[in-house]
């Protein structure tokens, strides 16, 4: 029987937790200034599938996939995300937690010395107390919603971290593939640069060997060793780019590049995926950053639910059970049960306007996540925008390079079989050369452009999230 009263204590304290009335305002999504549709898609865009690209389909690239994972797996800034995530999920328990009382047992044992006086029996004596009890000390009801909107805005904040987790990957990643098309477009313009400077030392070659016959003068002479020199300067500059990009692509891998890594990238830019850009509207449910701007705007609501229940009463409970007996022998003896229940009741008078402060600070927090998640959503239909703009243009001008470099390969050949039938000089044919090298650099420049600015859409578009890791969950 003396378990009763803690029971009945304890399906009380499990009623008032399932039926805490909350004081936190309704949470209404802010309302979205953008438009219905983007201004401009290109054929690049139209012609993409409508579903969203994984990081696995935007790249057949094996090399730069096999990167990918490794920077997810050994990044640092990510490892600090993932950590930070973790971190959220531990206060999401302790929140939780913290709704229920804590339930612990006591063992306790006293003797005392009392005078004759004071004994009631007329002769000094010692007393003696053992008690064994079970129960939990000043656990505050939740009949205002503190705890449970704790817990809410914990539970809000944990998802406002897994947003951003998110967009810690995607941003890095993104770094890396961004990085990695750079090298390539440096090591195809090396590998130009090195062609145009032996054509122009042949040149350079053929010029002097004209001058001392008398075909040419100082003035052409000295032309043709300025663009030489130039193209030197162009070169050492390449290889310098290059180097460059490597120790990038080195820091982000916390390795060296292998010298098949080296070589792939040298074969070539990899070419990236269409990307559809949908509707506007699909930003809410896809950018990571504005996901977690919205769960840091439902938790500011929680706050408030927290800092208006400060102004009512709260009501604490002591309960325990147990075994009580002054003989230690007899502690667990028929009649030695003992409980105790002690309620407490403390209305809050005048702090000195701590409570208005504390409400208008977390009143004002959620105005500042209002007005967070309303630019987090401007910011990124400018980003798709001009990421489609670049599209756009980078696709006109990418075919209008292709045009120039094909009608450059193509004098570049009727130059050849002229100087084959004697009709021009090694000279013409230079000159031919140094022209189809220049279209092809430009090529190059545009074709890069133009995967960077695909990478750039489905980075603005929030990208796909990777599938999760035993680590991630």
């Amino acid at each position: 029987m003396h378990q009763q009263p803690l029971s009945f204590v304890l399906s009380f304290v499990a009623m008032t937790v399932l039926s805490a009335c909350s004081l936190a305002p309704d949470y209404q999504q802010p309302s979205a200034q953008i438009p219905a549709q983007y201004d401009r898609q290109s054929d690049d865009t139209k012609s993409a599938s409508a579903a969203p690209l994984h990081w696995q389909q935007l790249t057949q690239d094996s090399n730069l996939l096999a990167m990918i994972d490794e920077v997810r797996a050994q990044n640092r800034t990510i490892e600090q995300a993932r950590l930070s995530l973790k971190q959220l999920a531990v206060a999401v328990a302790g929140a939780d937690a913290a709704r229920l009382p804590t339930l612990q047992a006591s063992a306790s044992q006293s003797r005392q010395r009392l005078p004759a006086d004071l004994s009631g029996t007329g002769t000094s004596r010692v007393a003696e107390q053992n008690t064994l009890n079970v129960g939990f000390s000043a656990f505050e009801l939740d009949l205002f919603g503190a705890a449970s909107n704790a817990a809410l805005a914990a539970t809000e904040r944990f998802y406002a971290g897994e947003a951003s987790f998110r967009a810690t990957e995607l941003t890095i990643v993104s770094s890396l593939v961004s990085q990695y098309l750079t090298t390539q477009l440096h090591q195809q313009q090396l590998q130009l640069a090195a062609r145009t400077t032996q054509s122009l030392q042949e040149r350079m070659l053929l010029s002097r060997q004209r001058a001392s016959l008398g075909l040419d003068n100082e003035l052409v002479l000295a032309q043709n060793e300025r663009e030489l020199a130039a193209s030197q300067v162009s070169l050492e500059q390449a290889k310098q780019a290059v180097a460059q990009d490597e120790h990038a692509l080195a820091l982000l891998l916390r390795r060296p590049l292998t010298s098949a890594e080296q070589a792939q990238l040298a074969s070539g830019i990899s070419p990236l995926a269409s990307v559809a850009a949908g509707l506007p509207a699909d930003l809410l449910i896809q950018r990571p950053d504005i996901m977690a701007a919205e769960h840091q705007l439902k938790a500011s609501h929680a706050n408030i639910g927290v800092a208006r229940a400060a102004y009512f009463p709260s009501i604490r409970l002591t309960a325990n059970a147990g075994r009580a007996s002054a003989d230690l022998s007899n502690l667990f003896s028929s009649g030695s049960s003992s409980w105790s229940f002690v309620p407490s009741v403390n209305l809050p008078l005048w702090d000195f306007g701590a409570r208005d402060a504390n409400l208008a600070t977390t009143e004002l927090e959620r105005d500042v996540a209002v007005s967070t998640y309303q630019q987090r959503i401007e910011t990124a239909f400018r980003e798709v925008a001009d990421s489609l703009s670049a599209l756009a243009y980078g696709k006109t001008q990418l075919q209008a390079a292709q045009d120039q470099h094909s009608q450059a390969l193509h004098a570049l050949q009727l130059t050849q079989q002229r100087e084959a039938a004697g009709l021009d000089s090694a000279i013409a044919r230079l000159d031919a050369q140094r022209s189809w090298y220049t279209a092809a650099s430009q090529q190059l420049q545009l074709d890069a452009q133009l995967q960077l600015a695909r990478l750039s859409l489905f980075k603005a578009l929030g990208g796909e999230p990777f599938a999760a890791s035993t680590d991630d969950r």
